[in-house]
């Protein structure tokens, strides 16, 4: 099974025309989006019929005003967290798995001096193209030489190594994902780490993500009064969509989760992903209270992971890969 067979399980109706190859959890991600001020978000629900999958997945009105309140601020700060800590980095070459509908990369690559690899599954890969050419045809000029969308499975090292064909290997880069790891079994996950090793160890740089969960935060959302429903809904929903129930795959506590990747070769620190240094533009829109929003910075981090050994220049420069130090 590849990394995101499971997220196309089950065939839901509300599809739109050429996009059915699109994934529902895609599509309500889109949909979400839609509500914050995030780059081509708007136009990539309406091309995909993110709305119309969206009621069919959740009818109840009430349900999916309470789900919107905290799925669109939510996944507003998950996609500029990530933009701003890329960008906080200094690294111009960036690799992004499973990359989704999010189109960071047209909007990070409107710098020409930033080369951007969005890689996902063939068939989406195909399909962004599609959405691409619509956007164009919707009177958004997009000339992106430095962007480059390749077919990958992440838990395939020979695909990700053929995806860096495109950087140069005398510079670091940034490998990122949002919404991939907290799908991957235990074993998955081990194997993704080791990929991504593997290319630090070639290129240098830093692993950014906000997948990683713990069971004793998603416990304490399932048992907020302000969350509790809306969270039993929404696991129900992806558990349903994927076949796959995402807290019998999270990590059980902070120890777990850093002695999991310091096995894996990694050094891993956290920061929050609300951090003031944006605007959350959908709050208003999806109407939540400050008592959700204080909720949300509680629970929502990003993880940055460096290697435990950093290659070395004249190791980049020749494009060698250097056996990381236990």
């Amino acid at each position: 099974m590849t990394h995101t067979d499971r997220l196309n399980k089950k065939p839901v109706d509300g599809s739109s025309g050429s996009f059915a190859k699109i994934s529902p959890t895609a599509k309500l991600v889109a949909y979400f989006r839609e509500f914050s001020d995030i780059p081509f978000a708007t136009d990539v629900s309406r091309i995909i019929g993110a709305k119309d999958l969206t009621k069919k997945l959740c009818p109840d009105e009430a349900m999916l005003a309470d789900l919107t309140k905290f799925a669109a601020p939510a996944l507003e700060a998950r996609y500029k967290s990530m933009l701003s800590a890329v960008k906080k980095t200094g690294i111009t070459q960036v690799l992004e798995l499973a990359s989704g509908l999010s189109f960071r990369g047209l909007l990070m690559t409107d710098d020409p001096s930033i080369i951007y690899v969005e890689s996902d599954l063939p068939d989406l890969t195909e399909e962004k193209k599609k959405i691409i050419q619509q956007v164009e045809r919707m009177g958004q000029a997009i000339d992106r030489p430095n962007l480059f969308l390749e077919p990958v499975n992440a838990l395939s090292l020979q695909d990700l190594q053929f995806a860096t064909r495109h950087f140069d290997h005398r510079k670091p880069i940034a490998i990122i994902h949002e919404g991939l790891y907290m799908y991957l079994s235990r074993t998955e996950k081990e194997t993704l780490a080791a990929n991504i090793r593997q290319l630090l160890q070639t290129f240098g740089g830093v692993w950014l993500t906000p997948d990683f969960m713990l069971d004793e935060e998603s416990a304490k959302l399932l048992d907020h009064p302000k969350a509790a429903a809306v969270m039993t809904h929404m696991t129900k929903v992806i558990t349903d969509l994927t076949g796959r129930n995402l807290q019998q795959e999270q990590f059980k506590d902070e120890s777990d989760l850093h002695e999991f990747f310091e096995r894996a070769g990694f050094q891993i620190k956290a920061t929050p992903q609300i951090d003031g240094t944006y605007q959350l533009s959908s709050i208003d829109k999806a109407k939540m209270s400050p008592e959700q929003q204080d909720l949300l910075r509680q629970a929502l981090r990003l993880w940055i992971l460096e290697l435990n050994f950093q290659p070395s220049p004249e190791a980049r420069k020749s494009g060698l890969l250097v056996e990381l130090k236990r």
